[in-house]
């Protein structure tokens, strides 16, 4: 009979019978352990990067999955290393979607860096980080986007469905 066990010391007793009556009792205690290892943490991403611009609309949130890379159980928890820096959730199971965002209220134009911790005492590559970046500019400072629309060209007559191509830049998201 198999039996799925979770790792640590377990006691097994083997009885033979043989009609006559007990032929044989024996006892043991083996180890088992994962043969996959320890949980390991994997983000998907390893940075993240916002901007904003004073006393305009917040930045826009971004998400990266915490998931389980070895084996055994994965329960990690997050913190953020800055004020400004909000996570949801603040912990959780393997596979899972982590929300990111922004609170620059309060912030003076400038460059800052920060970075959220992912934990497990049990994960064998515990903390992993993930690596926040934040761009917060004056509204004078900023600059337009700029782009090119490659399809249609100028001056094609169109009609009914109508792909467009193109590509776009902005130094704030």
């Amino acid at each position: 009979n198999t039996t799925l066990v979770r790792d640590g010391h377990h006691t097994i007793k083997a009885i033979a019978y043989h009609s006559s009556g007990l032929v044989n009792e024996h006892e043991i205690t083996v180890n088992v352990f994962n043969s996959t290892g320890p949980s390991q943490i994997r983000l998907n991403r390893k940075w993240l990067n916002f901007g904003v611009v004073t006393g305009e609309r917040p930045a826009g949130s971004q998400r990266f999955r915490v998931s389980n890379a070895g084996g055994g159980e994965l329960n990690w928890t997050a913190s953020a290393s800055a004020d400004w820096i909000n996570v949801l959730p603040l912990n959780g199971a393997a596979d899972t979607a982590v929300t990111v965002s922004i609170d620059a209220a309060g912030l003076t134009p400038g460059n800052y860096t920060g970075n959220i911790a992912i934990t497990d005492a049990n994960a064998g590559n515990s903390p992993e980080m993930l690596f926040i970046y934040l761009v917060v500019k004056e509204k004078p400072q900023e600059t337009p986007p700029f782009g090119s629309f490659d399809s249609p060209k100028n001056g094609v007559e169109v009609c009914s469905v109508v792909p467009i191509t193109g590509w776009a830049l902005d130094d704030i998201e």
